[in-house]
């Protein structure tokens, strides 16, 4: 890891990884929902491939302390307060919301599940 140094004090370059869970654990069928470093997220499996969704709502209607829901009933993402709808990859489905839901990245090291809270992905734009 690089050192660096300014006006004489020395520092590392902290990664903004964090450790989510072990990828060896068994794939949860429902997204799991986790919080790392105030990211609330939920880590959800498309076969063999993690993805961790963010659950702010992207709908610029409400306040930013709505927060995405799993229904397993629909087996959809669901905005409790702007009632639009996100398929299990978090892309739109239909409602309000102006663009998908949000990704943090995602990697796996030594058998964990890591995410990167600092750099989320902004959802993409539908019509």
């Amino acid at each position: 890891m690089p050192v660096y140094s300014f006006f004489g004090l020395n520092w590392s370059n902290p990664s903004h990884w964090r450790p989510l869970q072990s990828a060896a654990l068994p794939h949860s069928a429902d997204p799991q929902p986790a919080t790392i470093d105030q990211a609330d997220v939920y880590l959800v499996w498309l076969g063999d491939t993690p993805l961790a969704l963010s659950r702010r709502t992207p709908s610029v209607q409400v306040d930013g302390g709505c927060r995405i829901q799993w229904d397993q009933a629909e087996q959809l993402f669901v905005d409790p307060c702007g009632g639009s709808r996100f398929l299990r990859d978090g892309r739109y489905k239909y409602g309000p919301a102006p663009r998908s839901l949000d990704r943090l990245p995602v990697r796996i090291v030594n058998h964990t599940i890591e995410i990167d809270p600092m750099h989320t992905e902004l959802g993409e734009q539908h019509p």
